[in-house]
């Protein structure tokens, strides 16, 4: 049988307490702003997503 883990992002908003009471890995979320900003207009499906963006 594989082993298997629940892992979150840094962002997510889980409690402290239910991280460790359930046992889940927080991985680090990190955006460099200015390589997120030249790739941005690229992305040929931003118009597609729900997504608001911060700056």
């Amino acid at each position: 049988m594989p082993n298997i883990a629940i892992v979150t992002d840094s962002t997510a908003s889980i409690p402290e307490t239910m991280l460790k009471e359930l046992n889940i890995y927080v991985v680090a979320y990190y955006i460099q702003r200015d390589e997120f900003l030249r790739w941005l207009p690229t992305d040929p499906g931003r118009a597609q997503r729900g997504c608001v963006f911060i700056l």
